[in-house]
């Protein structure tokens, strides 16, 4: 079952955290990484090994931004799940960008997200064995209450 979040604007100031657009040393490494991410339309983006970029260089309305390609990406590449977007579902509640990514999400959107998360925990065997089992009761868990206190 595919969940879909509503895609986002980009937001003003990019996806980039702009400690790291200054920094000299990370923009020769990731230039052309924050460009694709910048420049491609958002039903383009691919999630993938091609363009990696630690997620604490996004700001946490950048990952809001992505989160729908995320979900995508791992929906539509289930037998070939690449290394970001493990590390996104890995680091999701304990990164600072990561986490402060979700305050972005309205209710009905943590409830699509922590729906997602329980469909890769009790549906999906072969994800279930990618992230484990603690990895996504967690998430499920700091999803629930995200909404709780959303009410």
């Amino acid at each position: 079952m595919i969940y879909q979040i509503s895609y986002r604007s980009l937001p003003k100031d990019g996806l980039v955290s702009s400690q790291y657009k200054n920094n000299l040393y990370i923009m020769s490494e990731y230039k052309s990484d924050f460009e694709y991410y910048e420049n491609t339309n958002i039903n383009q983006i691919q999630i993938d090994e091609h363009h990696l970029v630690p997620w604490c260089y996004f700001s946490p309305e950048g990952v809001n931004y992505l989160i729908p390609r995320i979900i995508f990406s791992i929906q539509n590449n289930i037998f070939d799940i690449s290394i970001n977007i493990q590390d996104f579902i890995n680091n999701l509640i304990y990164e600072e960008s990561l986490k402060d990514s979700l305050r972005y999400l309205s209710h009905s959107e943590l409830i699509t997200l922590k729906d997602f998360f329980e469909w890769l925990l009790f549906y999906s065997d072969r994800l279930e064995d990618i992230f484990g089992d603690n990895t996504l009761i967690n998430n499920i868990e700091y999803m629930e209450n995200l909404i709780n206190i959303k009410i």
